[in-house]
């Protein structure tokens, strides 16, 4: 019989969505859990009081999975964990299936469980049970009900002759994402030139770096993002879907004509030629490294010492990679030499993990005035690029002011970094921006070459990260992966 109150309590926090893994989400959930123990009287495990799956969704619509929450319910049968303490129901689980298994973990196991914002119920009585499924019920609903509401939205804008409305404003557009924004406008019209002319989408890069265009996220270009910007259907007055270009701006399903459409960015034939230009370099770049270079080169980074690992892909004669290859860390290179793994482990850990990101994209459907969550984003948004201008005319100010020292400098700059990674944290609560990924990232994934795949990959992954894992055996190896790689996503 367990006592009153729990002595092994643990923690588990869960957040959908942490676009820079920088867990301020989960940290502030098990930051009120652990003030909810203590208000309890409830007695954390003393070796692991804590479990968090950080940028896991736990919804029916969600493919990933959840290895902490999974460790804890081992735990609790085990007898090792004898209450659990999460923010709210929905963190703990959204999938009515999951929450029987809760229901039937109470009465196997006498678990104790508390929330912190939830109505608590106690699922050893049917009435506590039957309010539990329906809390369980009301989440899942309020999952799907999203999904519906994007589906339908966006059907609608294709019959109205509109296109996909997102989150974050299209490269080139206004707000509205239909009039162009002149001078972005202008340097997609640029860029177009410079393809057309034999440039690459490298060269490109530089040219709206050098000019100072910036993304609308405000960070930096890449070869992923210009290709994007270029290459949408968008810019030439097109719209799209599934990868099937479905209706043109400005022309309902009727093929009525709205007279204040504005002219597109490029011409359809100029658009088509900039997309074929794009493809072929793409094919020659595929063909160039076939069999020889492996899509994880340029993204491992050694756990040990911080240093890029090198690939070392050896491949059979039919150009697949052998079960002998490995990554590693060199000395040479400027590593410590201690980092060595199973390349193709760590792919197919790495590649699952893609795909589950990828599966989980979904644009965003277009903003309701009038709706709270719509309105909290705006400001947040809005706070966000207030903080980050003011942090950009200081780090300005310390350069070119000899007056403005840098003690000045960190003390004035210190509590607006706070304030932006705490507006970040409340932004990851939303879906994440994805209008650069296109409309099924993960169907252009899955039939993408070598170069597309690596595109992808450099709009998502920012480095993984491979911890050391010692001399152990292919099994215990195998086992270890998930729990000593770490991907940083962007």
């Amino acid at each position: 019989m367990m006592a009153t109150k729990p002595q092994r309590a643990a923690i588990y926090a869960r957040l959908s969505s942490d676009r820079e893994g920088r867990e301020l989400g989960v940290t502030r959930q098990t930051e009120d859990c652990q003030a909810l123990a203590d208000s309890l009287g409830w007695t954390l495990h003393p070796t692991r009081p804590i479990y968090k799956d950080n940028d896991k969704g736990a919804s029916s619509l969600s493919r990933k999975p959840r290895p902490e929450y999974a460790e804890l319910l081992a735990a609790v049968h085990a007898g090792q964990v004898d209450g659990i303490l999460y923010w709210s129901n929905s963190r703990l689980t959204r999938r009515p299936r999951e929450y029987e298994d809760v229901i039937d973990l109470v009465e196997e196991t006498g678990v104790r469980l508390a929330a912190v914002k939830s109505t608590q119920v106690d699922l050893t009585t049917a009435s506590g049970q039957m309010v539990g499924r329906v809390l369980a019920a009301v989440d899942a609903q309020e999952a799907q009900n999203i999904s519906e509401r994007v589906q339908r939205r966006q059907q609608q804008h294709r019959e109205e002759g509109r296109p996909h409305a997102t989150g974050l404003r299209p490269f080139g557009f206004a707000a509205d994402g239909v009039t162009p924004e002149p001078a972005e406008a202008a340097a997609i019209q640029a860029g177009a030139r410079l393809v057309l002319d034999g440039g690459s989408l490298g060269d490109v890069v530089k040219a709206w770096t050098k000019a100072g265009i910036r993304p609308p996220t405000g960070g930096r270009w890449s070869r992923t993002t210009v290709r994007r910007a270029l290459t949408r259907p968008r810019v030439a007055g097109l719209i799209e879907h599934h990868g099937v270009i479905v209706g043109t701006i400005g022309t309902d399903k009727d093929g009525k004509r709205t007279e204040d459409t504005p002219d597109p960015i490029l011409t359809r034939e100029v658009w088509e030629d900039v997309r074929r230009q794009v493809s072929d370099r793409s094919s020659l770049v595929r063909a160039r490294f076939h069999g020889r270079e492996h899509l994880l080169s340029g993204f491992l980074t050694c756990g040990a010492c911080g240093s890029p690992m090198k690939v070392s892909a050896r491949r059979d004669e039919a150009g697949n990679v052998r079960a002998d290859s490995f990554v590693s860390c060199i000395r040479e290179n400027g590593g410590c030499g201690s980092v060595k793994r199973n390349l193709r482990l760590l792919d197919a850990y790495v590649m699952t993990a893609v795909e589950h990101r990828l599966a989980e994209v979904h644009p965003f459907a277009e903003a309701d005035p009038d709706d709270p969550a719509a309105q909290k984003r705006a400001r947040l948004v809005a706070e966000h690029e207030t903080v980050e201008a003011k942090i950009a005319e200081l780090r300005e100010l310390h350069l070119t002011d000899p007056k403005f020292s840098a003690k000045d400098y960190v003390l004035m700059v210190n509590p607006l970094r706070q304030r932006a990674d705490e507006l970040e944290a409340a932004l990851a609560e939303f879906p994440q921006e994805t209008a650069d990924l296109g409309d099924d990232p993960l169907a252009d994934w899955q039939a993408g070459g070598f170069e597309e795949r690596r595109e992808l990959l450099t709009a998502l992954v920012e480095t993984v990260v491979v911890e050391p894992i010692g001399k152990v055996g292919p099994a215990r190896a195998r086992a270890m992966v998930e729990h000593t790689t770490k991907i940083l996503w962007r």
